[in-house]
């Protein structure tokens, strides 16, 4: 993107390696995903919420690592490095995870519905929504939240800090979540729960008109605890709702 001509040119591109890359995104969760289903079918939560904790892991160290690489070596470097990375990660994939071959059996065949089956099934809709609003709520935050932080004179490192807190607090209550899924099957108002503590924890970033307080860096990292255990709380049980509903 460096070399490219600015205007359309810059934006075709722009909006071509975004398409790619959310394309590479969806086929790599999606396969995980399946996945954890097939080899631990009685913990799926519980292992949703260790895959979740690892990648919240990255977020942790992604933004300040990331910052420390950009104000040291410019744009390309970070992600030269990150490119590279992804190419040894597929190579440990393609060695370590087990390849499930699935028979097409008249059984199979019997009990395979339609994505329109599914979407008629009505407890379908709590987790599909929950993803859905958590997802958006995490877009956006990417999208916005840096150009937030730049009023209280942050600079790259410091920013990826703050974008780290919401991680961490992702990262450690992934887990726990996951275990109260599976072992008190109380998915539906953990996804509950999450969504009011998610819309909580915007309501403190902005801050909203409603509260009577001023935006401050305290303020705003409150709101990252809030966001991260809200999202971490809509997120995990979903799956294995919908899996259950599934079948």
């Amino acid at each position: 993107m460096v070399y490219s001509q600015p205007g359309t040119t810059f934006i075709v591109l722009c909006l071509a390696i975004r398409a790619f890359q959310g394309a590479c995104s969806s086929a790599t969760n999606t396969s995980l995903f399946a996945i954890t289903a097939k080899e631990f079918p009685d913990r799926v939560s519980s292992m949703v919420g260790i895959y979740e904790s690892t990648a919240g892991l990255s977020f942790i160290v992604g933004p300040v690592l990331g910052g420390a690489i950009y104000q040291f070596g410019g744009f390309s470097l970070p992600l030269h490095i990150v490119g590279s990375s992804i190419l040894f990660a597929a190579f440990l994939c393609y060695v370590f995870l087990p390849n499930h071959q699935l028979e097409a059996t008249e059984e199979v065949v019997e009990k395979t519905s339609s994505y329109a089956d599914l979407l008629r099934i009505a407890d379908t809709w709590l987790p599909l929504s929950s993803v859905i609003s958590a997802t958006i709520a995490m877009s956006f935050l990417d999208t916005v939240l840096a150009v937030f932080f730049d009023k209280f004179g942050l600079d790259y490192v410091q920013k990826g800090m703050m974008f780290s807190i919401l991680s961490f607090f992702y990262t450690i209550t992934s887990p726990l979540f996951g275990r109260l899924s599976d072992k008190n099957g109380c998915g539906k108002l953990l996804m509950i729960y999450g969504a009011i503590t998610t819309g909580c924890g915007y309501f403190l970033l902005g801050p909203s008109p409603l509260l009577p307080v001023q935006s401050t860096l305290l303020l705003a990292a409150l709101s990252q605890i809030t966001i991260g255990c809200g999202l971490s709380a809509q997120l995990i049980p979903a799956f294995n709702t919908l899996l259950q509903t599934a079948k």
